[in-house]
């Protein structure tokens, strides 16, 4: 990974989730006592919170939906800035929760989005053990194996904390699995909606469950053409109003965030989608021929619970796809996976369960010490990401304590431009902030330039229309906020005439990215902000 360093402070860590491991491989393979699998759950459901908090994500794009959010509960609307009608977010239903959540009970925006993705994540394994107990004809054994086999998934737990819409849809996506598994097709229909409306590719729901009710009335199953037409109000339900309403408030079927994302060079977005799923391949090496355990000869005879389990198996093998041809995503932690992530443990666990059939009359032991070996395999995948995960967290505070700086200095309503949209505009919540990269400005998203090279989340800009809005500082900043070392340089041609380099060193910040904020300032009011932005003995304009 490109952040990945040996940290020995990890190792502690690292022996908690060893302990845990053992633990419920001890619990899970004894002969039969019920208490043994109570505390196996339990253990499972304790990893999970465990590997979240020793995580404990802070996502940059989620501040996004905060200053949304913020902004509703003020009066202003759906907006990111007031008074400009844009929808540069793509997770309605969240970002409505999170406000309820702050109007209701003045809860901070921050603390109720991460708490109710983390609420979520806990929800999600629970799903995970009722939907494989549904799958398996109530083979509980398999269905804490896949609790487990979830827990374990740093790519699940990364997003637990990090107060993104992604917890959330997954434990939409297996509400909706859940639903259509019982025959519950309205309800299926009504959760497809509700995922979509969290997320866009909600909707590929609808193609795996609505290919699996065409395969019933091909096979002229009972009730075929009926379930069809279930399945199909139930998504109608939220989904039409919710899309009038957008087209009417926003003016456009597509949300400018998916819009500024576009314009990529297809073959380079396909490449690189690809090398983002092999990679993701790699982090659940072991799994993969577990997997083609599950399906060999399941499919000899149409019947309940295979088409239940192949329903699973396209869910994964369509969102796979999806994944791909998008391009991927540019954050850590295979964040578009997450959602993946449960229903290929669950497939895992009915893998180990012929595992555990064959081999159990030779030695009970022999489908532990595998478990084993594939629960620390992908535990271990922790020494990777946690050092990724710390590598954005500060960042996102350094843009965090930028954002508060400029929004207590500067005038309300004074326009800035940022590159690094999220934890530095939230906090600057006062100021008119311009996206650079579009994702919450029209212009930009819609009638800007493309670059030359795909890059996920990053394809949209127009310098020249920035340089003309002349806001009074951009914060060129990258995603790192804070530097350790000065720089005069100006990045874009567009703007050396009417703007300056200028640093701040912020005495008292303990960021590790340092202690310089590297800004531009428009010449003419270089003086006027200077003023402004300088405290005695807190924060100082370098002259050098």
């Amino acid at each position: 990974m490109k952040y990945f360093q040996w940290d020995p402070a990890l190792l502690p860590k690292v022996f908690i989730f060893f302990i845990i491991t053992i633990l419920f491989v001890f619990l899970i393979s004894a002969r039969k006592p019920k208490i043994h699998l109570i505390l196996a759950f339990i253990s499972s459901t304790a990893l999970l919170i465990v590997h979240e908090l020793f995580l404990g994500t802070d996502a940059e794009d989620a501040y996004i939906s905060y200053r949304y959010a913020w902004n509703l509960v003020q009066g202003n609307g759906l907006v990111f800035n007031a008074g400009e009608k844009v929808e540069g977010y793509s997770n309605f239903l969240f970002t409505m929760i999170i406000a309820g959540v702050n109007y209701l009970t003045n809860m901070d925006l921050v603390i109720a989005a991460r708490a109710t993705s983390f609420i979520s994540s806990v929800a999600a394994i629970f799903l995970v053990y009722f939907l494989a107990i549904d799958l398996t004809n109530g083979n509980k054994r398999a269905a804490v194996v896949a609790m487990f086999l979830t827990a374990c998934s740093c790519v699940f737990a990364a997003w637990g904390l990090s107060g993104m819409e992604t917890s959330f849809f997954s434990f939409l996506v297996l509400c909706a699995l859940l639903s259509f598994s019982k025959g519950k097709y309205l309800l299926a229909g009504v959760l497809i909606g509700l995922a979509t409306m969290t997320r866009p590719d909600g909707i590929l729901l609808a193609l795996a469950f609505g290919t699996m009710l065409l395969v019933d009335l091909y096979k002229k199953e009972k009730n075929s053409i009926k379930n069809i037409v279930l399945l199909t109000i139930g998504c109608a339900l939220f989904l039409i109003p919710w899309t009038t309403w957008r087209l009417h408030y926003y003016g456009y079927f597509l949300p400018n965030c998916i819009a500024a994302k576009k314009g990529g060079i297809l073959e380079s977005q396909f490449l690189y989608g690809l090398k983002y799923f092999m990679y993701f391949s790699i982090r659940i090496l072991p799994l993969l021929p577990i997997l083609f355990l599950t399906f060999y000869k399941t499919n000899v005879h149409w019947h309940w619970k295979t088409r239940q389990i192949s329903t699973v198996g396209l869910i994964v093998t369509i969102f796979s796809v999806y994944i791909i041809l998008v391009g991927g995503d540019w954050m850590p932690a295979f964040r578009f996976f997450v959602p993946v992530v449960p229903l290929i443990s669950i497939l895992a666990a009915l893998g180990f369960e012929k595992i555990i059939s064959f081999t159990e009359k030779r030695s009970r032991w022999i489908g532990s010490v595998l478990l084993l070996f594939i629960s620390m395999y992908t535990l271990l995948q922790f020494f990777f990401f946690a050092p990724e995960i710390k590598f954005w967290k500060d960042e996102v505070s350094g843009l965090k304590e930028i954002g508060r700086w400029l929004n207590n200095s500067l005038p309300r309503g004074t326009v800035i431009a940022t590159f690094a949209n999220g934890g530095l505009s939230y906090e600057a919540r006062d100021l008119y902030v311009i996206d650079m990269l579009g994702l919450t400005d029209a212009h930009i998203a819609r009638e800007g330039k493309r670059g030359k090279h795909f890059f996920p989340g990053h394809m949209s800009h127009d310098y020249d229309y920035v340089a003309a809005r002349k806001p009074s500082i951009i914060a060129f900043l990258g995603g790192d906020g804070f530097s350790k070392r000065i720089d005069k340089h100006i990045p874009l041609i567009q703007l050396e005439n009417d703007y300056i380099a200028a640093t701040f060193i912020h005495l008292k910040s303990n960021n590790p990215f340092g202690q310089y904020a590297n800004l531009l300032v428009l010449k003419n009011d270089l003086d006027l902000i200077v003023g402004m932005l300088t405290r005695k003995g807190e924060i100082e304009y370098a002259t050098n």
